[in-house]
């Protein structure tokens, strides 16, 4: 299917495993892609330039997201992981997704790659997961969040500072991290987040 420009929507006969490769790389006309229910896994630049694709739903089964595999999706609105099996957004995931608004991350994600959402310019509210403990160089440069939210559980455990993981993906208005009180975000927030536009607050219990 790589570079055709006649195909609109894309579903599969069959729900097993299969792989994908970058089979739909540079498809500008897919709108709608229905994945196999049991696939495990997406190649680098599986959908990468599928400039047309809106949505995507991933299959509860999916452990693996390689590189670029949404790279320069520009009308991708949403993102559902629909399991919580996979535990990496790698390098430049969903970079140049400028329409994405809703991504849900589930909790089992543990690291996020350089530039996975880099460029992400609707993206204005995240959750980071709960299990997250590696988080890659200008991961989210170029949003405009205005919220983010710390579980109280989620401790980094590679990161450093001088990567710039929140460089420039503020809004101009500025962004209100929330945390919880005592969490280990809380104790490293000026490390991480104390730029001049981004505030704490605390979450409710």
């Amino acid at each position: 299917f790589t570079r055709s420009q006649s195909l609109r929507r894309v579903s599969f006969e069959s729900d097993q495993d299969i792989q994908l490769g970058s089979a739909f790389q540079g498809v500008s006309t897919v709108e709608s892609i229905t994945l196999p229910a049991q696939l495990t896994s997406l190649a680098d630049c599986t959908f990468s330039l599928c400039s047309a694709l809106k949505s995507i739903d991933i299959p509860a089964g999916v452990t693996e997201i390689q590189e670029d595999g949404f790279e320069f999706c520009e009308a991708l609105e949403e993102v559902n992981f629909l399991g919580d099996h996979i535990t990496a957004i790698p390098e430049g995931a969903f970079n140049g997704c400028t329409s994405l608004t809703s991504i849900n991350l589930p909790d089992s994600i543990t690291f996020i790659g350089p530039q996975a959402f880099q460029n992400c310019e609707s993206l204005t509210s995240i959750t980071l997961p709960e299990g997250l403990k590696t988080l890659g160089s200008i991961a989210f440069t170029g949003c405009n969040l205005t919220q983010m939210v710390i579980p109280a559980g989620m401790e980094l455990e590679v990161y450093d500072p001088e990567t710039l993981p929140f460089y420039k993906c503020t809004h101009d208005d500025g962004m209100t991290v929330y945390v919880t009180e005592g969490s280990w975000a809380d104790e490293h927030f000026n490390e991480l987040w104390g730029f001049t536009s981004m505030t704490k607050a605390y979450s409710a219990d």
